[in-house]
């Protein structure tokens, strides 16, 4: 494992690291707390820099190569802190434990909490996960893309434009639906079984009809008992070969433009899911974005007493502005403080910005439990980058900053104009920027006794 890195937990394993067949490698954020929680005999490798999200995140093991495009991702997992991941391994004592590793280990349905009070038997640093057991073969299914708020997009047979979900699989052979559900609550997985002999072929894209009216199925289209709601909600892809019901998977949404989609892209995977400006029900999904007339308006990137967060912290903040006449969805956008990794900090689903209006960010680090956006990085008062990108990559507004005086932020004049930059001694974070200036009398330098022909130029100097 030299040099191998796991990345969300910012850590590199030293030069000579070994793991032997079957053998376990542990790594921790502090030895000597793990070793007074866990024992001191199990061997630590090295502790960790960065912070495992209670949140949940992806880790990502990853074998390095000569340049980035040479790097193998080894494997990946994307966990969650809520249902339908195990509520128990939420600060409850017992860890997440995959079940079965001859299986897809990014399934929700391969990942357990002990249910069984003995620490053992919760937790099992470098040594056999108690819940180790051999599933069945999990079926290459997702759910590829879903559109709640269908307003001008595809109609069924009747002609009504509803709510609708994409099924892919993901494989080469057809696979059997029979035992396989959709759901629109974690507590209660079987709301909506699919039609006994329902097939889906390999490489295909199955679209149903979430709009509440079973009654209107037919092998041809079908139609679900529950709708999607237009103002957010959950959706899982609900499997029971095991004999009880596990998801296989699963997506949270919030609100979002009419007629935009949410799914993944590329397809078939958890791991980058974004909102579609351009859905595709029945085939591969479309990253392209449309390029927004939202730019970075304001900044403060040394705020010592100017305006305080939830946490009553003197913090950094940027201000968007949204220039055009109608309201902006940065659903899936992304803020970054490096123009080389664009994809640092994602705006949540359902944020938006009236025409005309302001959006406030604070570049905190430290998400607070408010409604305001708090990103994941921090400025630097030395000067740095921040940068403002679309779902697929593209720059929507960008600049690198020279170092920052405490409490003077740095803005646009006027409000979305051009690309240049004042430093503002009256910051107006969510309003109009104040660009305040030396109003003072012209002065006249002195102008010697000069004769003048008719026709001849004269020239001097004013200032003000």
């Amino acid at each position: 494992l030299s040099r191998y890195r796991l990345d969300g937990a910012d850590f590199t394993f030293p030069d000579g690291t070994i793991i032997l067949p079957g053998g376990f490698s542990v790594v921790a954020k502090d030895r000597y707390t793990f070793a007074s929680a866990y024992g001191s005999s199990i061997p630590v490798v090295g502790e960790f820099n960065g912070k495992l999200q209670n949140s949940g995140e992806t880790l990502k093991l990853v074998r390095p190569g000569a340049t980035p495009t040479e790097e193998i991702t080894v494997n990946r997992v994307r966990y969650d802190s809520a249902l339908p991941w195990p509520p128990a391994a939420d600060g409850f004592g017992p860890s997440l434990q995959l079940r079965d590793p001859l299986q897809d280990n990014s399934r929700v349905a391969n990942w357990a909490a002990s249910s069984t009070n003995v620490g053992s038997i919760m937790y099992t640093p470098s040594a056999a996960n108690s819940v180790l057991t051999t599933l069945p073969p999990m079926p290459a299914l997702w759910i590829n893309e879903i559109l709640p708020n269908n307003v001008s997009g595809i109609a069924d047979r009747f002609g009504h434009r509803e709510p609708w979900i994409e099924i892919y699989n993901a494989g080469a052979n057809p696979v059997s639906l029979d035992g396989l559900y959709l759901s629109d609550n974690y507590t209660n997985l079987t709301v909506w079984p699919f039609p006994s002999g329902t097939i889906i072929n390999g490489k295909q894209f199955l679209i149903a009809w979430v709009d509440g009216k079973p009654s209107e199925s037919i092998p041809a289209e079908l139609h679900t008992s529950f709708r999607l709601a237009e103002t957010g909600g959950s959706v899982a892809l609900v499997w029971t070969a095991t004999g009880q019901p596990l998801v296989l998977d699963y997506l949270n949404y919030s609100t979002f433009s009419a007629d935009r989609s949410y799914g993944s892209y590329p397809d078939g995977q958890p791991f980058t899911r974004q909102v579609f400006h351009f859905p595709t029900p029945g085939a591969t999904n479309n990253p392209t974005s449309v390029v927004l007339p939202v730019v970075i308006n304001e900044f403060m990137a040394s705020n010592t007493r100017t305006l305080t967060n939830c946490a009553r912290q003197y913090d950094d903040w940027i201000e968007l502005f949204n220039s055009g006449t109608v309201t902006a969805d940065l659903s899936g956008y992304y803020l970054t403080d490096n123009l080389t990794n664009a994809t640092k900090w994602a705006f949540p689903q359902g944020t938006f910005i009236g025409p005309h209006s302001y959006l406030l960010v604070w570049a905190d680090d430290q998400p607070c439990q408010d409604a305001e956006l708090h990103a994941l990085f921090k400025l630097s008062a030395g000067g740095e980058q921040i940068g403002l990108f679309a779902p697929d990559g593209k720059l929507i507004d960008g600049l690198t900053f020279p170092s920052q005086k405490d409490d003077v932020s740095y803005g646009r004049w006027p409000d979305g104009a051009g690309s240049a930059f004042f430093s503002m001694d009256q910051p107006t974070p969510r309003a109009a920027n104040l660009l305040t200036v030396n109003n003072a009398p012209p002065v006249l330098a002195p102008i010697e006794d000069k004769i003048i022909d008719e026709g001849s130029l004269l020239s001097f100097t004013v200032t003000a």
